[in-house]
């Protein structure tokens, strides 16, 4: 018998400022970039999200999947991680509440 591989869980807490970097709006539906130095990931891979945004009532529980992997080491524009799209409905309210955060952000800079 073969075993399935454990999905992987990642627990993210993200400031304002954290949340303009690690946000993925050209990804359908949105999605964050996820620092890591884990080798393991595969495109289309289903990982399961634990997201704080600072100011929120209670943590975003979802699903997301691996849209595109970073290898770069030498930090350029991504360091090393993984880009996750946001796939279900919670997905979409967590969409929504990330574009509010930064359109808020950028017109108290204003």
């Amino acid at each position: 018998m073969i075993a399935s591989k454990q999905p992987h869980l990642a627990n993210l807490k993200l400031k304002p400022d954290e949340l303009s970097k690690a946000y993925l709006p050209f990804l359908e539906g949105g999605g964050l970039f996820i620092p890591s130095t884990e080798q393991n990931f595969q495109l289309d891979e289903e990982i399961f999200l634990k997201v704080d945004l600072e100011g929120a009532a209670d943590p975003y529980r979802l699903v997301g999947k691996v849209a595109w992997i970073s290898t770069h080491a030498d930090g350029k524009e991504y360091p090393r991680g993984i880009g996750v799209q946001f796939q279900d409905e919670e997905g979409e309210r967590l969409n929504m509440e990330i574009k509010t955060l930064l359109s808020t952000l950028v017109k108290k800079k204003t």
